[in-house]
């Protein structure tokens, strides 16, 4: 049997794995993001609602486009867009914070083969340092991966191994079922130049470096994704030097 048109087939398994992912995930978004999964013509954009910016955060934060802060008040941030997406909490910017969330994967856009979600360790007018979830290579088995960008740099750098300035592993059964979908819990908290990374509330690593963040360079935490539409919950941050010192001790 011979195939008139292969690129038919391409969009029509394409279309097919979607519908499976989002039914795993079991998370659709709304009735933009459910299209921009379809639709192969180009980017995905969403137009942010006008939002009081201290309804939930008691400190400035500047974010993308793509997320929606509508359900602000409740606790909820949703980041319907495609491309990179980023959320920074700027008010907290400091050499010492806590950040943590649940966030539930919704679904890839833009035919991307690898969407991720996460938090943003550190920001800063230097770099970038991302600490994110790479559900699709195994779901039982999610990875989860550091990464850094330069100011002016055309692209993120993924580590590819554990090491004493990267992260790298998959983790069995991170991804939790709920009613809502499949979720997972990360955290990260900065000391200088030290970073803590956490999963589901348990410490999985110690990255102590200043390849991407110095020790004397302020940044500030936040929320990133990559061609992924996702939802965080239950968001708590801390600059709180005494509650830090208790959640990095003896790490």
């Amino acid at each position: 049997m011979k195939i008139k048109n292969k690129s038919l087939l391409i969009l029509t398994y394409i279309s097919l794995l979607s519908l499976v992912l989002s039914a795993l995930y079991g998370c659709t978004g709304n009735k933009k993001a459910e299209q921009s999964s379809y639709d192969f013509g180009g980017d995905y954009t969403y137009e942010n609602p006008k939002v009081n910016p201290h309804a939930y955060f008691n400190e400035d934060f500047t974010f993308s486009d793509g997320f929606n802060l509508k359900n602000l008040e409740g606790g909820e941030i949703v980041q319907e867009g495609g491309g990179t997406q980023t959320l920074y909490i700027t008010g907290i910017t400091s050499l010492k914070y806590y950040l943590e969330s649940d966030i539930y994967v919704c679904r890839g856009v833009n035919n991307n083969n690898s969407p991720k979600v996460g938090l943003i360790a550190g920001y800063n007018e230097k770099n970038t340092f991302g600490f994110m979830l790479d559900p699709l290579p195994a779901i039982t088995r999610p990875l989860v991966l550091t990464c850094s960008k330069r100011t002016g740099a055309s692209a993120f750098a993924w580590a590819s191994s554990d090491g004493s300035d990267s992260l790298y592993r998959t983790i069995n059964g991170a991804l939790k079922k709920a009613k809502e979908g499949k979720h997972i819990k990360l955290g990260v908290a900065r000391d200088g130049s030290n970073f803590y990374f956490f999963v589901n509330d348990e410490f999985i690593q110690l990255i102590s470096s200043k390849k991407y963040i110095g020790s004397d360079d302020k940044s500030c935490p936040g929320f990133m994704t990559i061609n992924m539409l996702a939802k965080f919950t239950n968001i708590r941050y801390s600059v709180d030097s005494n509650e830090i010192d208790a959640l990095i001790s003896g790490r």
